[in-house]
C-alpha cells in the first residue's frame, strides 16, 4: 500500500499545485495532499457537514499489520475508495473547467467530463464492486491528469 498511497499523494500534490497556481478555489471540495494518506474533503450541500475520504489506505489508523487484516477491510475500503474517486473526479472537473474557461486549448482533454461523468463512464451508476469500470475510471483520470499537467501551464500567470 505504500506505493499506492505515494501515487495518490503525487496526484493530490499536482492538483493542489495547479489549483493554487491558477487561483482555483472549489466551492465544495478540498484536497489534503500532505498527510499519511492523501485525502479529499467534501462539504455537504448545506455546508454544515464535511466528509473526508482517503485516497489509499491509512494502515496506521486502520491497524493493518498483515495481509490477512487487509482482506477483512476490503468491502469498506472499496466503498471509501469509490467515494474518494468520485470526489477526486468532481474536483478535477471543476479545475479543468476553471482552466479552460474562455480558452480553446489544443490538444483537447482526452476524456470529456461533467461532475459525474468521465468519457463514456457515469460514476454515479458504477457499483463499488465493478473493478473493471473503476480501473477504466482510473485510466481516464490518469490521461486527463497528464493533459492537465501540460495544459495548466497556459493558464498560470507569469
Amino acid at each position: 500500500w505504500l506505493e499506492i498511497n505515494a501515487g495518490w499523494a503525487q496526484v493530490a500534490q499536482m492538483l493542489y499545485f495547479v489549483g493554487g497556481a491558477t487561483h482555483f478555489v472549489s466551492r465544495d471540495l478540498k484536497i489534503i495532499p500532505l498527510s499519511r494518506v492523501a485525502k479529499i474533503a467534501a462539504l455537504s450541500p448545506d455546508g454544515k457537514r464535511q466528509y473526508v475520504y482517503n485516497l489509499g489506505m491509512d494502515s496506521e489508523k486502520d491497524g493493518i499489520t498483515g495481509e490477512n487484516s487487509v482482506s477483512s477491510l476490503l468491502p469498506s475500503l472499496a466503498k471509501d475508495m469509490t467515494m474518494a474517486l468520485k470526489s477526486l473526479h468532481a474536483l478535477m472537473d471543476q479545475l479543468i473547467k476553471h482552466i479552460t474557461q474562455g480558452k480553446d486549448l489544443r490538444p483537447q482533454q482526452p476524456y470529456e467530463t461533467t461532475r459525474y461523468r468521465i468519457g463514456p463512464l457515469d460514476l454515479s451508476r458504477i457499483s463499488d464492486e465493478d473493478d473493471l469500470a473503476w480501473s477504466r475510471t482510473i485510466q481516464y483520470l490518469a490521461c486527463n491528469l497528464k493533459w492537465l499537467s501540460t495544459s495548466a501551464l497556459t493558464k498560470i500567470p507569469n
